[in-house]
């Protein structure tokens, strides 16, 4: 196989005050083991995009789409069971509320009315931490899916 140069060669450590390069490389590093159940617990084969010839370029791209579309179902399930969560929390705070038992005397409603407010407020940080974790990944395997189709359309070119 012959190895033809997707671009500019980029630097292998961002020099100070540059943009940070994506975790997404042409080398062997690229190479990581995802824990998890399903789709998760697949492995990134090497070698990269540049190196591929048109058959295995096909098939790591049926890879990377497979892996860029689980990615997505993951996150759907995350926010969907927290969004769940965060209503039943929302509701228990209005019920304490409608009911009266968040503003009676006794100090057992006033705790339960911290509580479901303190587990709202958890909620809610988890709901911005996992959109963040999956916009970052979610930018990594599309680059991915890009390597890849530059590389079929490039030898496509060639032949």
């Amino acid at each position: 196989m012959t190895a033809l140069p997707v671009g500019p060669a980029r630097p292998i450590w961002p020099a100070a005050g540059t943009a940070h390069l994506t975790r997404l490389v042409d080398a062997p590093t690229d190479h990581r083991r995802r824990f998890g159940l399903g789709e998760g617990r697949r492995v990134h084969r090497f070698p990269a995009a540049t190196f591929l010839d048109r058959p295995v370029a096909r098939e790591e791209l049926a890879v990377a789409r497979d892996a860029l579309e689980a990615s997505d179902r993951a996150a759907s399930r995350r926010l969907a069971a927290l969004g769940t969560f965060a209503a039943l929390l929302l509701a228990g705070l209005v019920g304490l509320l409608a009911t009266g038992h968040g503003t009676g005397p006794g100090l057992t409603g006033v705790v339960s009315l911290w509580g479901c407010g303190a587990g709202l407020g958890v909620v809610v940080l988890g709901l911005v931490a996992v959109l963040r974790q999956h916009q970052r990944e979610h930018d990594v395997l599309s680059e991915r899916v890009r390597a890849y189709e530059a590389r079929l359309e490039q030898l496509r070119a060639l032949s």
